[in-house]
Parts: structure tokens; sequence; C-alpha cells
């Protein structure tokens, strides 16, 4: 749906529904937390604070990782990879970025076995859950388009 400079539908479109209004807010939410985040480091840094390096190295990591989503989630650099194989990718790419930066930042004590299998652990549990989450998402939206097509083509045929 097309939208004028101030995200409104031109009169008479359809209004946006609530799950894409939600989606919109926290994309902005997030947007606006990374900047501040990036401009109290900035400030941090400036008057010397200790602790800011953990700061930048999480986001430095966050976007190392948006820029793997890109390469590895879109087709524009690997084409015609099923998205099995694409989250494989990621998913051994983007556990090697945080493992190496959590190592070189000292995130946790790395000379201790445990350490690693529980951020191990965690790394999987979020990517297995984010999986679950983009299929539950995608079936819905499969439902979603075929109930328009089927719709359409009732009151074409």
């Amino acid at each position: 749906m097309a939208t004028d400079r101030n995200d409104r539908a031109p009169h008479g479109a359809e209004r946006p529904s609530w799950p894409s209004v939600l989606s919109a807010v926290a994309v902005r939410a997030c947007v606006i937390f990374t900047v501040a985040c990036a401009v109290a480091l900035a400030v941090g840094t400036a008057a010397g604070a200790a602790g800011v390096a953990y700061g930048w190295s999480l986001l430095a990591a966050s976007a190392a990782g948006a820029v793997l989503q890109a390469v590895f989630f879109t087709d524009v650099l690997i084409r015609g990879v099923p998205y099995p194989v694409r989250v494989l990718l990621f998913g051994v790419g983007f556990y090697g970025l945080l493992a190496w930066v959590a190592a070189a930042c000292r995130w946790f004590p790395v000379d201790r076995p445990g350490a690693w299998v529980m951020f191990t652990a965690f790394y999987l549990g979020g990517l297995v859950a984010g999986c679950v989450a983009q299929t539950v998402r995608e079936r819905a939206e499969e439902r979603r388009l075929a109930e328009h097509l089927d719709r359409w083509k009732g009151g074409r045929l």
C-alpha cells in the first residue's frame, strides 16, 4: 500500500493492520534505542567512563549480524539457496563472529568450558526460537495469501 511521507494511506485506501502498525513501531523503537545507545557510548567514551568497550563490542556485533542477515537472507549475493541452508550458514557465521567478539572483549570467562557451553546453549536456543517464529509467521502469511487468491479466483471465474 502506498503512503505519503507521513506514512498515511491516501483517501479511500485500505487501513494498515494492527500487526503491521506494531511491527513498524517496534522497528522504530529499535532504531531509536540503537541511536540512543550509540550516543551514550560516544559520550561515555569522551568522558572516559569505564565499561563502554563492552557496549561498543555489542553494537559492533549487532551491526555485523545485520550484515550477515543481509548476506544470507536476501538474494543479493546468494541466489537459489533453500531457507534451511541459509539458516545453517547464517547460524555458523554469526556464532563464529560472536565467539570471536566474546573472546576478544572478554564477555565472559573464556577459559571456563562451562561458560562456553552456556554461551552456545543460549545462542542455539535463540536461533531455534527465531526459526520457529519465522516458520509460524510464514505459514500464517501463506494461508492468508492462499485465502485471498481463492477469493479472487472465486470472484473472477
